[in-house]
């Protein structure tokens, strides 16, 4: 604190995984132009001809699966010595790709991959280009990650984290990244893109969610884009957390579609368990916004 500068509004911060609403509003503004449905299947979406006969797994797995955690995809792209099979080696992960409890909810960044990819099929583009024409990040400043950090970027500091820190940051391959937690910008600057994405997908990026799922648990109801968390006496929530080695942030939605963010620069101690992060909620819910 006594020798860096301080920040402001546009101070540069790494988003992690609060890309994903990002991609998740993509493919959803592709179902709501008729180029995709929530029921395509991932071989078809990507240009594969994948046979039942083959893999099974995969020629089950559906856009809509992927976007709420529910396709049973393994992988992962998050590899400091291998490299990952999205987005460079699909045809052999679409050959090969296994899939485990397809229709149970399992944290997926593979799968979010997979629809970055999806995106990048549809368009003819890549994915990095194919959002940057949809909302125009660069003209929010708004770029995407690499392993050194940009000059306006926030120092990361990487004291709660036990493996990563400031000599072993992280050496990801950061295209495999992009689409799951690849953008990095403001704080200011992605409450602004929320509000547009809610408004170009008709508000269906809030939506997604299962009609008998009970959000008054914490991290037990996921949908297109978010979870939802209704704790006692306070209003329901749209909530999305992101986290890289050293960075971490928040985004919540309330019912009248205000948007709170917060980033930080650090991992969150004892993040996994949630509880700081529950106990943050209630008292977001009760205060207001």
């Amino acid at each position: 604190m006594f020798f860096s500068g301080r920040v402001d509004a546009n101070t540069r911060f790494r988003y992690g995984s609060l890309t994903k609403p990002v991609t998740a509003s993509a493919i959803i503004v592709l179902v709501n132009k008729g180029k995709l449905s929530y029921q395509s299947g991932l071989a078809d979406s990507l240009g594969f001809d994948v046979a039942p006969s083959v893999n099974q797994g995969l020629s089950g797995v559906t856009i809509k699966n992927l976007l709420l955690h529910r396709s049973g995809i393994q992988g992962q792209i998050f590899l400091n010595r291998e490299k990952p099979s999205c987005p460079d080696g699909l045809g052999s992960y679409m050959a090969e790709g296994k899939v485990k409890r397809n229709g149970d909810f399992e944290y997926s960044n593979m799968g979010y991959c997979l629809l970055g990819e999806v995106l990048a099929h549809k368009t003819g583009h890549s994915y990095e280009q194919a959002i940057e024409q949809l909302y125009g990040l660069s003209n929010r400043g708004m770029l995407f990650v690499g392993y050194e950090r940009q000059h306006d970027e926030v120092k990361r500091d990487f004291r709660f984290n036990d493996f990563y820190g400031v000599n072993n940051k992280g050496r990801f391959d950061y295209k495999s990244v992009a689409a799951t937690a690849g953008l990095s910008g403001s704080a200011s600057a992605y409450s602004l893109l929320i509000r547009e994405m809610i408004g170009k997908t008709g508000g269906d990026i809030l939506g997604g969610f299962d009609a008998g799922c009970d959000d008054s648990s914490f991290k037990h109801c996921y949908g297109f884009g978010f979870y939802s968390y209704a704790p006692k006496a306070a209003e329901r929530l749209m909530v999305k957390e992101g986290y890289m080695p050293g960075a971490s942030g928040v985004v919540v939605i309330n019912e009248e579609k205000e948007v709170f963010v917060w980033l930080g620069n650090s991992d969150t101690e004892n993040s996994a368990r949630g509880e700081a992060m529950r106990e943050f909620l209630i008292m977001l819910g009760r205060a207001g916004f």
